[in-house]
């Protein structure tokens, strides 16, 4: 099988051949769109088991908000909300595959001791440890381009270079994760929409999509639901948020997206024709 049609998360493999819906599952007070609306055990685990009833292959787990200005929490704040949702989650569903969106190495290391088989670090590896959690455990592992978290992106980078930057610094993150012992059918790449990227920004690193499938073998996560940015680049949607993000999340697929990181589960698996079980 073609290395972009697969991401093998401890030891399982989850074929890429169609696309991919991964749920997501804010268990926090402040993320920008759903923030509150899932906090607390009971409310999380109700959302969860709807969005995979949904058509949801992966459920992603975060705690911690990285909304345009979060406070970061600390360790034992983000454990306390992730953990006992991740173990929860496993023992409802032990064959689905759950992701823990973290910049937390200690946090990543407890979830998939809890039951996770994914990592997804928009940090883009910040914590030093995190690639020897994700290389001794063998969790699949997201890599995005994560100067977008902490301090955007260098705007020396010329106008209509945006893409390609984000292709390069993406190609080279994955190089130094396979140099140090991550498989590279473990990894999954993300070029990181929003996080202070202005919407012409967006379109552009979105058009660059097919050059980074070229550049790197790795399956390709899209992340833009429900974000600002999208009322900016279809505003022909009249903000409407999940329209538009349907409407991005199918223009990704055309350019060669794989997985697709959504709030609205049954729209976008309409959208992009999965079959539903």
């Amino acid at each position: 099988m073609d290395a972009s049609n697969m991401w093998v998360c401890r030891g399982r493999v989850l074929t890429l051949t169609q696309p991919v819906v991964m749920g997501i599952l804010n268990v926090t007070p402040d993320s920008f769109s759903d923030g509150g609306q899932h906090f607390g055990l009971d409310r999380a685990l109700e959302h969860g088991r709807q969005l995979f009833e949904d058509g949801a292959v992966i459920l992603d787990i975060g705690g911690e908000s990285t909304r345009p200005g979060f406070t970061p929490i600390d360790v034992d704040e983000e454990m306390s909300r992730v953990i006992p949702v991740v173990k929860a989650m496993r023992e409802a569903f032990p064959d689905r595959f759950i992701s823990v969106d973290t910049m937390k190495s200690s946090v990543a290391e407890a979830a998939i001791e809890a039951g996770a088989d994914i990592i997804n670090d928009v940090s883009g590896l910040a914590d030093p440890r995190m690639l020897d959690v994700a290389r001794t455990t063998g969790a699949g592992l997201v890599l995005m381009q994560g100067y977008s978290v902490h301090v955007g992106y260098p705007r020396a980078v010329q106008p209509g270079k945006l893409g390609s930057w984000v292709v390069t610094e993406l190609k080279q993150l994955v190089e130094e994760t396979v140099r140090r012992g991550v498989p590279e059918q473990n990894l999954v790449v993300d070029p990181g929409f929003g996080f202070g990227k202005r919407h012409a920004e967006n379109a552009e690193v979105l058009r660059a999509v097919p050059e980074l499938a070229a550049a790197c073998r790795q399956p390709i996560l899209i992340g833009g639901s429900r974000k600002h940015f999208l009322s900016g680049m279809y505003p022909e949607e009249g903000g409407d948020a999940v329209s538009a993000s349907v409407r991005f999340a199918m223009d990704a697929y055309r350019l060669g997206g794989k997985i697709f990181r959504v709030h609205d589960v049954v729209e976008t698996c309409t959208a992009l024709a999965i079959p539903l079980e």
